[in-house]
């Protein structure tokens, strides 16, 4: 599965960055937006900026990287339908459901 560097998701457009903690330190030094430390978070959806983060550092395996760019996908979806709270475990779920399509799709119609 290719990450996008960016997609279209509900007439919005939403920037991926794929960066090390160290590399996520330094961007979020540079904006008033109250964002967690790098060092505890594998992804990261922030509605305000339409950008994901997601964390080199934390993930062992390329699945587990691609995994964590749906959940963070999915919680783009959840935003752009206006819920402002989102159960992790559904979100998860759907993040899950995401990948696995991605990942086994065969051929074109």
């Amino acid at each position: 599965m290719n990450i996008p560097k960016s997609f279209m998701g509900v007439n919005r457009k939403w920037h991926v960055h794929v960066l090390t903690a160290r590399q996520l330190r330094n961007r979020f030094a540079k904006t008033e937006l109250n964002l967690p430390d790098p060092d505890t978070f594998f992804g990261l959806c922030v509605p305000d900026t339409a950008c994901i983060y997601l964390n080199k550092d934390q993930h062992a395996t390329r699945e587990f990287l691609e995994h964590t760019f749906c959940h963070e996908m999915a919680h783009a979806m959840y935003f752009g339908l206006g819920k402002a709270e989102h159960d992790e475990q559904e979100i998860d779920a759907l993040g899950g459901i995401l990948h696995q399509m991605w990942t086994t799709q065969r051929g074109e119609q």
